[in-house]
């Protein structure tokens, strides 16, 4: 696939950054840090959503440093979501000339047996920025259904 189709393919944006109907809630994410401790990483993300202050953190292996982010920035929005809501998978993808920040969550849902949803970002920077933007891609989604 060339550089063209595939950006086509993609989008010209960053689905976190498309515009949503006035009045829609958003959640905004103010800051994510990863800190590491022996074999461990805790992540802790900060999201505000109409005014309100969200904070989420987890613990994981040093080697699962990008599912904490995930984790982290889904805890946080724990108040508003199913109990059983979790983050499939998540991962930064290279393609040619980008990195892409790519999370599955997955969550019951009433007309279904199980819904999944796939949020993406660009790494524009900070890659734990882009994994949690891909967190809140996913979930703005949901919040717009």
């Amino acid at each position: 696939m060339t550089d063209e189709r595939l950006a086509s393919f993609l989008g010209a944006g960053d689905p976190a950054d498309e515009a949503l109907v006035p009045g829609t809630p958003r959640p905004a994410l103010t800051s994510i840090s990863v800190r590491r401790s022996g074999a461990s990483v805790l992540a802790s993300a900060s999201l505000t959503l109409r005014g309100a202050h969200l904070h989420g953190q987890a613990v994981r292996d040093d080697g699962d440093r990008e599912r904490a982010i995930a984790l982290a920035t889904l805890d946080a929005l724990r108040p508003l979501l199913p109990e059983t809501v979790d983050v499939e998978s998540t991962q930064v993808v290279a393609i040619p000339g980008r990195r892409i920040a790519v999370t599955v969550v997955e969550f019951p849902d009433e007309s279904q047996a199980y819904q999944v949803l796939v949020g993406s970002a660009l790494v524009r920077g900070d890659v734990e920025d882009a994994l949690a933007r891909s967190v809140l891609s996913a979930l703005n989604r949901r919040l717009n259904t």
